[in-house]
């Protein structure tokens, strides 16, 4: 219980700090608007075709996608990996050996696609990065709509560990993420250093004054 609330506290504190990290970057770039307009616009296409197309049949690939989550934080978190279950119109589960919140929450927090896109574009010329931006917008709006589908009391990820402490981890994380990618829109490596930089200087500012008071 008690390590339950100091990561619900640290969790607190990040989401301020990141917060603030996300705002310098949003800030920074209305000097120069149009570069939000391209993921603005991907993510409504996306949300217009899942609309009128997907909205009754996209459930096998949402499930695909959160098992393949699943998965992907078993192998960094050095967790074996035996299988992987899928049943179309139906659910899912990922077989592995053990299991951390941090498993159990991924596909909660963690945008792939946009990650995966974000990785990419410091690659791509500046005056082409309005294209991998389009697909940014899309990505997240597909992340947002299956966080929408799939965050409930009820699902035993988030039981697991409980559901203030998983809202909790699971803000913070989405919020650090999407600041991220605000922080990506321009394709270039130094901001997203900066990012991380500005955000984890105003945590040990948060930890700073709450211990000084």
């Amino acid at each position: 219980m008690l390590g339950k609330l100091i990561l619900a506290l640290v969790c607190a504190l990040a989401a301020i700090g990141y917060g603030q990290a996300t705002w310098v970057f949003f800030d920074r770039f209305l000097e120069t608007p149009r570069i939000f307009v391209a993921p603005i616009v991907g993510g409504m296409v996306y949300l217009s075709v899942w609309f009128f197309r997907f909205s009754h049949r996209h459930r096998f690939w949402s499930v695909l996608e959160h098992e393949l989550i699943h998965l992907f934080f078993a192998w960094i978190t050095f967790r074996k990996v035996h299988a992987i279950h899928v049943v179309r119109g139906g659910g899912g589960r990922a077989e592995v050996d053990g299991d951390n919140l941090l498993i159990a929450l991924s596909p909660y927090f963690f945008p792939f696609l946009a990650i995966l896109i974000l990785l990419f574009k410091p690659g791509i010329p500046a005056n082409l990065q309005a294209v991998p931006n389009f697909f940014l917008g899309m990505a997240w709006m597909a992340h947002l709509l299956h966080l929408a589908d799939e965050f409930n009391p009820f699902q035993p990820d988030i039981r697991r560990g409980g559901m203030v402490v998983s809202l909790l981890i699971v803000a913070f994380l989405n919020l650090f993420f999407f600041g991220m990618t605000i922080a990506g829109l321009a394709g270039r490596w130094q901001d997203l250093a900066d990012f991380w930089r500005i955000g984890a200087e105003a945590i040990v500012a948060l930890f700073g004054l709450r211990f000084a008071g």
